[in-house]
């Protein structure tokens, strides 16, 4: 699972990959006031978070974005035993 942000500038392409350890956060299924319809794609994880209703638009904080991305990104540990794998041998 991963998102992928691509983008061509001054004669070259720019990729950013996202991997993810979950599809959807918490607040996504949650009851109540803790609800927010948000299932972060690539734009959202490149940084513009998109609220499908307007709801969501209004009550999201700093801290429900970090919450989210803390949920659905793979952690550290995850993350370096990714890159141990595709680092070129010396």
């Amino acid at each position: 699972m991963m998102n992928v942000l691509a983008w061509y500038d001054a004669d070259k392409w720019i990729v950013c990959i996202f991997p993810r350890s979950l599809h959807r956060p918490s607040c996504y299924t949650a009851e109540g006031e803790d609800n927010i319809l948000i299932s972060p794609a690539s734009v959202d994880m490149g940084g513009v978070f998109i609220t499908p209703l307007e709801k969501d638009f209004e009550k999201i904080t700093a801290e429900n974005v970090h919450t989210i991305l803390n949920e659905v990104c793979m952690d550290e540990v995850a993350l370096n035993k990714i890159a141990e794998h595709i680092k070129p041998a010396l």
